[in-house]
């Protein structure tokens, strides 16, 4: 083989090393230390994709709003006053701590607005997951609704 075609492979591998290593240490960067609040505050608002659940009509009684959020994980089962606004994660900051590895130090927010409980993804590595569809933008959740991070599955409740 020609010198130069030798020289060619070798240094289109050395590329693609660089970027693999590039991309790993990413990851672990994002993983340890979570997004910046600067990315975060720099995305423009989307609208919810459900329509905000609204108290009762005429002639039907008002929907209580849940009250608690059941945490199942390598823990086992708990269950969690909810509060105005809730940060999920394994980080010791956060308001519900999940020792799972698939989980992000600051992985999600669960939070009221409007008369309703809305999830939203903090921009974690493996995604959060709502019904079985990966959470995008802030997503109205109900009761039943059953949210997945990592190993982790939770769920509000009346």
């Amino acid at each position: 083989m020609p010198p130069i075609f030798l020289l060619a492979v070798k240094v289109a591998f050395l590329v693609i090393l660089y970027l693999f290593v590039a991309r790993a240490v990413r990851a672990v960067t994002l993983d340890v230390f979570g997004p910046r609040a600067e990315r975060r505050r720099a995305r423009p608002a989307r609208a919810p994709t459900r329509p905000v659940p609204r108290a009762g009509g005429p002639g039907r009684p008002p929907r209580r709003l849940p009250r608690e959020l059941v945490v199942t994980d390598e823990g086992g089962r708990r269950t969690v006053p909810l509060k105005e606004s809730l940060t999920v994660g394994r980080a010791a900051t956060c308001d519900i701590a999940i020792r799972d590895t698939y989980v992000s130090n600051v992985h999600a927010r669960i939070y009221q607005r409007d008369g309703a409980w809305w999830l939203e993804d903090l921009g974690s590595t493996n995604g959060t997951y709502m019904n079985r569809s990966r959470v995008q933008q802030p997503t109205a959740i109900g009761p039943g609704d059953e949210v997945k991070l990592g190993k982790a599955t939770l769920e509000l409740r009346r």
